[in-house]
């Protein structure tokens, strides 16, 4: 992961995702996606688009410092949030 920069986008007010990790579900992972994922960020935004035409505001947040990885493949993570982590959207 390095110095990837990570994205989450969702709706404003969102549920927790649970994510199972270690044979425990967990209420407390946030997704990311990559900074590699460029084609689902542009889909991400497409539909954030949509969402926002249907009054339901989005926001892009950005870390470098998602928290403890729970789960990772080629195009997202889903992490623990840490101290450094953003947790809240304006």
């Amino acid at each position: 992961m390095g110095g990837d920069r990570l994205v989450r986008a969702e709706p404003a007010g969102a549920e927790p995702l649970w994510v199972k990790s270690r044979r425990r579900w967990r209420a407390d992972g946030i997704c990311w996606f990559v900074d590699d994922a460029r084609e689902m960020i542009a889909r991400a935004f497409a539909l954030a688009s949509l969402i926002g035409e249907a009054g339901v505001p989005a926001h892009k947040v950005a870390t470098r410092r998602p928290g403890t990885i729970l789960y990772r493949d080629r195009w997202q993570i889903v992490a623990k949030p840490e101290e450094a982590t953003p947790v809240t959207w304006h």
